[in-house]
């Protein structure tokens, strides 16, 4: 019967798509008629926009938000979901709001009464601060002899330019030579453009999701609170997204660094794999990055430099590819000449490049490794150093849940059908690794290295440091972190849209499954399978009945 709720869909938003608010706000204003405001509010938190649909209206209203930037979910209507449009969802009662707002005051109360003294910035080694220099020092070097050559090749064709009058003042050339004489000006002017392509290159727009403050206050408020006993400024913006990683870094660049105005990206599948006492040393560890802001500026000059020649010895794009199509369809053979020698400049300076980096990239690594040291011990402060082999486990082991989650994801996916709850599934996966994998993952652990290109040191390389600053630890309560975050099952589910439309899967709406349910299902046919092959006496295998 259509006038039945089951037949019926709402829709609700669940994030920018990749691109920057303020468009997707922009976009919302001229093509939904709704205010500033109102648009601000789509784009900040979800919020239900269209009730009451027909499943077509409501997969053509959520395509129709994806080409406007928005990620949109759309849901078989419940009495639960009945809302109004532009608002959020009706609370389920009473209780349950003075139930949240009790969780969130003995929270605070608790973080008061336990970070009660503030923790002091640890010292660090002059040798650390005169390597963090010599470093900023030396990744400069290769960005000035890039700059020179942009420089070069302007002043090179810029005087050659500058001779013709007097070589064309004496004779008139003909039409072939004076093709010939314009062949180095068109070298100049491409090769120079593509020399100066990249100090034009902008860097990727943030992914993640911004959580919404007066929602996520409880959050904010014990982040914050962190951040003031740690003397650091507290975090403008905290991001979440699908990663089990943790990072804090500048808003918008090397101004918002100076200004202090720091954000904050946690992966949600740590707060859902960890109790909030690891949970809170890593955040701690971030923070401790903030405690040395001069580290933390040297760490971003020094990461957008690598960045930026990265793109120059590597960052082959359209233009290239055009180049390439000029010299196979060039009717002219002095073009054709000149467009050659110019790929060819252009390659060697790339090889010149690619040296450099590595060069830059090779120096460079010291200091990231020594920053990753310096921010251990705030974490093992606030944990405690007994911890600090738990926590470098637990996130070994998460990022095994996370395969094992994307690997699951994958199969169901050829079934149409898709987990709701990717941070809760990791949490799942993990929990189901079996001793031997755990025991794997903790022997790769101990036999690892640190090598001269990588970033961080080697796991037990950090333990060992962490375990002989033998600090007692803050904060001893272990549970679970995700009562940190208020309505957290609802947010991961978000995130996980909205991480199913960025990687370009389509109608995932129809496709989402509760998580338990779908990790069930991969057991019961695991089991069967092993069945099947105990009956078959090993001669059964899923792989050769899926081929036929």
């Amino acid at each position: 019967m259509e006038g039945n709720s089951v037949h019926h869909y709402f829709v609700r938003s669940a994030g920018p798509l990749d691109q920057d608010p303020d468009l997707v706000k922009d976009s919302l204003v001229r093509h939904l008629n709704v205010t500033e405001d109102q648009a601000k509010k789509i784009v900040a938190q979800p919020v239900t926009l269209k009730k009451r649909l027909t499943e077509e209206q409501a997969r053509r209203y959520v395509k129709v938000l994806g080409k406007l930037g928005l990620v949109a979910e759309m849901h078989p209507h419940t009495a639960a979901a009945d809302v109004s449009p532009l608002e959020g969802p009706k609370p389920k009662g009473k209780p349950d709001i003075r139930q949240q707002r009790a969780e969130t005051q003995h929270l605070i109360e608790l973080f008061q009464e336990t970070f009660r003294e503030p923790i002091h910035h640890l010292p660090v080694t002059l040798a650390y601060k005169l390597g963090l220099i010599s470093v900023m020092m030396i990744c400069l070097i290769a960005p000035l002899i890039y700059f020179s050559l942009v420089v070069g090749a302007v002043y090179a064709t810029w005087s050659y330019v500058a001779y013709l009058p007097t070589l064309f003042a004496n004779k008139t050339p003909n039409a072939i030579q004076f093709v010939v004489f314009l062949v180095p000006i068109l070298i100049g002017v491409i090769f120079t453009l593509f020399l100066a392509k990249p100090l034009f290159a902008g860097y990727g727009k943030r992914s993640s999701l911004l959580l919404d403050r007066n929602k996520y206050k409880r959050f904010y408020r014990l982040i914050e609170l962190l951040a003031e006993r740690m003397a650091v400024p507290a975090p403008s913006a905290i991001y979440v997204n699908e990663a089990v990683n943790a990072s804090v870094g500048p808003e918008k660049g090397f101004r918002s660094l100076l200004k202090g105005e720091l954000v904050l990206t946690v992966g949600l599948p740590l707060v859902a794999g960890m109790n909030s006492r690891l949970f809170m040393g890593i955040v701690a560890h971030e923070f401790g990055h903030m405690t040395q802001r001069n580290a933390l500026l040297a760490n971003t000059l020094v990461n957008r430099v690598n960045a930026w020649m990265e793109q120059c010895a590597f960052g082959e794009d359209n233009w290239d590819r055009r180049l390439n199509k000029w010299s196979e369809y060039s009717p002219i053979f002095a073009a054709d000449m000149a467009i050659f020698l110019c790929r060819y400049m252009i390659r060697m300076t790339r090889v010149l490049m690619k040296y450099l980096f590595l060069f830059n990239l090779r120096t460079t690594r010291w200091m990231s490794r020594e920053m990753e040291y310096d921010a251990d011990r705030y974490e093992s402060l606030v944990a405690g150093s007994d911890k600090s082999r738990e926590i470098a486990e637990t996130l070994r082991f998460l990022m095994a849940g996370r395969q094992l989650s994307d690997q699951l994801a994958r199969a169901t996916w050829n079934d149409n059908r898709l987990p709701d709850n990717l941070p809760q599934l990791v949490a799942l996966m993990t929990e189901q690794l079996t001793v031997e994998q755990k025991q794997h993952i903790s022997a790769q652990m101990e036999q690892s290295q640190t090598q001269v290109w990588d970033t961080h040191p080697a796991d037990n390389d950090r333990i060992a440091k962490a375990e002989e600053n033998n600090f007692k630890g803050i904060w001893l309560h272990d549970f679970p972190a995700s009562r940190l975050i208020p309505d957290f099952d609802a947010l991961c589910k978000t995130v996980t849209m909205r991480w199913y439309h960025q990687v370009g899967l389509k109608d995932v709406e129809k496709a989402v499954s509760p998580t338990k349910e779908i990790l069930q299902l991969d057991q019961q046919q695991k089991t069967a399978e092993i069945a099947v092959g105990t009956f078959l006496n090993g001669m059964y295998s899923p792989r050769v009945i899926a081929s036929h």
